[in-house]
């Protein structure tokens, strides 16, 4: 059996690059895999250039300001990055130069998301139930899988397979060479601070404008404190210190440091030391222990004061970043913002999946339960699990329970079927639902209240039934 009649031949897809930041993007292209792997395509063709902002530095009012502006191979290792993918068995086909245009190009599914096993089981099937293409442009033999602008749900993982696909599509991402010296350059120093035995850790702040000050709606006291909770209970493994990761400069160590500080390392203890049990008396003691050293905050700014970023990488925020990431996989221990596209796929990179120390227990990573209005986090855990245990068998079903936001893409769309026949998720993602339930709660009410009114003044006891009259006397 081979791929589908359109696939037959030798089939390319393309990969494009959409207006978003590096980690969306790299998102968008992990699904473009991931779905080649699942439908048996073996050639597949990066853009030329991806997009990314110069001196933004998340700021609200610049954070969408996007330009094709980084070549492919500049932002990943070409060698490491063809080698990888070849042994998954997807080849990487030469982008012609200046071949950029979407416009006219076949795109294979026109609706998503798409659950993984709906797309194996075309492998070697007859035909696509959600294809949007036909007539001649079947004869077209590049192509791309989705619509090239969208981003960046599309694919849900629903069997191990399909997640452990979405993994090492990730991981097969190899990152420039120049971006792999920084992060290890800075991983080196930020070691040789830590004191004999403690553990490496690295948390991604993303207390940024762009997820507070924007459609996210990001409640920074409630990610300050989880975040702390996270970090509380773990700072001593690392030797009382972090390297942050992210767009941080010195100005904010202060205040993320303000923030982070733990409150729970008293400088004394009280311990039972000796317990007479024949005569029943029990006397304690004050053992005096040494007081916890402060946290301390470093950045690869902060590590490694000689190296210009900002001039080095070209001005460009998420190609600073990159290092930062490879940092994050690197790290003994990850602290992540669950919201963030950089994070879930930091995690993804380093789960059970693709990472031996993971599955061996010697990376950890946590990423504390925090979200967004949009409910982003809970998005990326279906999309990106990063362990086997986080593989979810129905995420149509978890799509859908997100809110009506998501319900509502599931309207009519059988690309991403609910496998279960629970009426309230149906009701959601069905606006005529919605208004019959509205109509029966107000009709409900209104009978509530008139019971109500026929019981306080007609019923039983009601004073209309009951009037007190005057008494009368004949004289």
């Amino acid at each position: 059996m081979g791929p589908p009649p359109l696939l037959q031949g030798g089939g390319i897809g393309r990969i494009p690059a959409v207006r978003k930041g590096l980690s969306n993007q790299r998102m968008r292209i992990v699904q473009d895999l991931v779905t080649a792997l699942l439908l048996g395509v073996g050639e597949v063709q990066f853009p030329e250039r991806m997009t990314s902002r110069r001196g933004c530095h998340y700021a609200a009012g610049c954070y969408m300001n996007y330009e094709a502006s980084l070549g492919f191979w500049e932002v990943y290792d070409r060698q490491g990055t063809e080698a990888a993918l070849k042994d998954l068995g997807l080849d990487v086909r030469s982008s012609p130069r200046g071949e950029e245009s979407n416009e006219g190009d076949l795109v294979l599914y026109a609706e998503y998301p798409v659950v993984a096993s709906e797309l194996a089981a075309q492998k070697g099937g007859d035909k696509r139930p959600f294809s949007s293409g036909g007539g001649a442009e079947k004869k077209k033999k590049s192509f791309y899988f989705y619509e090239p602008r969208y981003c960046c749900t599309i694919v849900l993982p629903d069997s191990l397979e399909s997640a452990s696909f979405v993994a090492k599509a990730n991981a097969a991402l190899v990152a420039a060479k120049k971006t792999t010296r920084d992060a290890d350059a800075a991983l080196d120093a930020f070691r040789q601070r830590l004191p004999s035995g403690a553990l490496a850790c690295a948390l991604h702040w993303r207390l940024d404008d762009d997820f507070v000050e924007s459609d996210h709606h990001l409640d920074a006291a409630t990610y300050v404190e989880k975040m702390k909770a996270a970090v509380d209970a773990r700072v001593q493994r690392c030797g009382q210190a972090l390297l942050l990761l992210g767009d941080i400069d010195r100005s904010k160590l202060a205040f993320i440091k303000d923030k982070l500080a733990t409150t729970t390392s008293p400088a004394s203890s009280s311990s039972p030391s000796s317990a007479r049990r024949g005569g029943g008396n029990t006397s304690t003691s004050t053992l005096a222990t040494p007081a916890t050293p402060p946290l301390a905050l470093y950045t690869k700014q902060s590590l490694l004061q000689h190296k210009n970023w900002s001039r080095e990488y070209g001005g460009f925020d998420d190609l600073v970043g990159a290092v930062d990431f490879e940092v994050g996989i690197r790290s003994d221990v990850f602290f992540g913002s669950p919201f963030s596209s950089f994070s879930v796929l930091v995690a993804n990179a380093r789960g059970d999946f693709v990472s031996p120390a993971a599955e061996a227990g010697k990376k950890q990573t946590y990423m504390p339960d925090v979200d967004v209005e949009d409910k982003l986090a809970g998005l990326f855990r279906l999309q990106f699990p990063a362990n086997r245990d986080d593989v979810v068998r129905d995420p149509c079903r978890a799509f859908v329970a997100l809110g009506p936001k998501y319900a509502k893409r599931l309207q009519r769309r059988p690309s991403c079927p609910v496998q279960q026949d629970d009426w309230s998720l149906h009701f959601m993602s069905d606006s005529r639902f919605s208004v019959l339930f509205l109509v029966g709660g107000l009709c409900s009410v209104l009978l509530v209240c008139a019971n109500l009114l026929f019981f306080l003044f007609v019923g039983a006891n009601g004073p209309l039934r009951h009037r007190a009259r005057k008494p009368t006397t004949k004289h």
